[in-house]
């Protein structure tokens, strides 16, 4: 109907007589006359400007009429993409066909169909059209916008990128478009473009894949070193023994979706012209829903159900702290309730981090391994032998002498095995020297002494043990009392602790020298 209105419209035009004029003005006057405004048939003069303006009215929208191009203001409605074709029903293969099946199907077409081979018109068309398809489906970019967005991935027949460039170029952005139409919804047009961790191709020839899982696993330094086998214990959707993870009741079948009618594909309308197709989100493209009546009662229709699971880990010998372990076929399983008849699932993956406890005195650097051992300083000087522990037990060291803090022994090959390889890294002993703080009269004599033998005078001595110069001169002061027959006298204790001052010497001379003197004090002390 509208398209008689418009052409009798537009071709009333180039026919405009003044009878078809006067026509003209009526029905503007009529038009006038529904829309509230009354002209007074008494007033001649405003009767006649009124039908003037809307004579030019109605011949500025008849001309803006007969310039109008529906095609051109339709989104992706072109001419070429009505005709566009599937691609899969022209070259005669599944959704789920290989790359290489696609191009098999592709050669054996064009032999057939190529102008020189076969020189009818309809021949060449068909082979131009065999053509296109395979330059959609060999393409994987294209290939995949085919199968989400369908030929409105496709302007004119070339392909705009899969996300609708020239629709954001074509109106300067979807903002600034949908103010041109209130009450529409660009968020429910464009949000099926992420769908979640099992977003896939929902035909009947798919494979569902689950999702991966994350766990960690804390095990000692010598399990590491040797290599383990732990058990780990976690939470994972696994397929519904009920209904096998076709999400039905025994005996039940899937219905046709009611949202697209079991085309698997819905249209959103913009107006006043423009659609967009895209996958049906009730049923994931399949065309089929399960009833809420025929629902499994395990799964709720889910297709998997919770439950724990235990796997066993094998741990390599070396592996290292923070390393991640991937178990094949470990993860959640993947629902095909959503899915066709032909639909396959595949488990994701679990991925394992291994942590590794700190060793009491083994420290790692990689492969290699050190250890720090704490040795005397009589051994440090002397040499002797170490037992120290190792990656496979204790073993005994020699200790060269004169050993000084920070010297290593280096034990090449019995470090820790490079995972997967039959490599090993070396041990490492290094050597601390320890020196007592507290020692003991005869630890200090024993140390006073050594110090004189190697002429150490920056050492600190105590009368017990004087240094050699004092040691010589109290022996040269012993034998000449003996000669002189001057007898010593014991000292007091508050004298001991003078033996080191410059008073605490002349004090002895002088006491040795006046014996008389010394005593008198005493005396007269006893006396009063």
């Amino acid at each position: 109907m509208f398209s008689k209105y418009l052409q009798s419209r537009v071709c009333g035009l180039h026919s405009f007589t003044n009878s078809s004029a006067q026509q003209l003005f009526s029905k503007s006057i009529a038009h006038s006359s529904r829309r509230n405004f009354v002209i007074s048939s008494s007033c001649t003069k405003f009767r006649n400007v009124a039908i003037q303006r809307n004579a030019k009215r109605e011949f500025s929208r008849c001309a803006a009429l007969k310039n109008f191009s529906y095609h051109a203001r339709c989104f992706h409605a072109t001419r070429a993409v009505w005709e566009m074709t599937d691609p899969y029903k022209t070259l005669g293969v599944s959704k789920s066909a290989s790359a290489s099946e696609i191009k098999s199907a592709y050669y054996k077409l064009a032999k057939q169909y190529h102008p020189d081979a076969n020189p009818d018109k309809a021949a060449q068309d068909k082979f131009v059209e065999i053509k296109q398809a395979y330059e959609v489906l060999q393409d994987p970019k294209k290939k995949k916008a085919f199968d989400t967005y369908g030929a409105g991935a496709f302007k004119n027949g070339e392909f705009t990128g899969g996300d609708f460039e020239g629709f954001q170029n074509g109106f300067a952005g979807a903002s600034s478009f949908s103010s041109g139409f209130p009450g529409f919804n660009f968020e429910d047009l464009f949000g099926f473009s992420s769908r979640g961790p099992q977003a896939r191709r929902n035909t009947s020839f798919d494979v569902f894949v689950g999702e991966d899982i994350e766990a960690s696993i804390t095990i000692d330094f010598m399990e590491a070193v040797r290599g383990a086998k732990k058990d780990l214990s976690y939470s994972v959707s696994s397929t519904c023994s009920s209904c096998h993870g076709s999400g039905l009741q025994p005996g039940s079948h899937k219905s046709t979706c009611f949202a697209c009618k079991g085309t698997g594909q819905r249209l959103h309308f913009i107006p006043p012209s423009f659609h967009m197709q895209t996958t049906c989100d009730s049923c994931g493209g399949t065309g089929t829903t399960i009833p809420p009546n025929s629902a499994c009662r395990s799964c709720m229709g889910s297709g998997t159900v919770r439950e724990r699971k235990t796997v066993s880990i094998d741990i390599p010998p070396g592996i290292d702290d923070n390393t991640v372990l991937r178990v094949m076929g470990a993860g959640n399983d993947a629902s095909t309730a959503k899915g066709g008849p032909n639909a396959k699932s595949r488990p994701g993956d679990l991925f394992a981090t291994i942590h590794v406890r700190k060793h009491p005195f083994f420290v790692r650097e990689g492969t290699n391994v050190t250890y720090n051992a704490k040795i005397p300083m009589t051994t440090a000087a002397l040499g002797g032998t170490l037992r120290v522990p190792t990656l496979t037990g204790n073993v005994d060291l020699r200790v060269s002498p004169g050993t000084s803090t920070g010297d290593r022994i280096t034990m090449a090959g019995k470090g820790i095995r490079k995972v997967n390889t039959s490599r090993y890294g070396n041990f490492y002993v290094n050597f601390e020297v320890t020196i007592p703080k507290i020692l003991s009269p005869h630890e200090r004599s024993l140390l006073e002494q050594l110090a004189d033998a190697l002429n150490d005078s920056t050492a600190r001595r105590t009368q017990s043990s004087p240094s050699g110069t004092n040691s010589s001169t109290s022996t040269s002061s012993t034998s000449s009392k003996h000669s002189t027959g001057i007898s010593t006298e014991p000292t007091t204790g508050e004298e001991n602790k003078q033996d080191g001052s410059v008073g605490g010497f002349f004090k002895r001379a002088f006491r040795r020298l006046h014996p008389d003197e010394d005593q008198n004090p005493k005396k007269d002390e006893s006396s009063s």
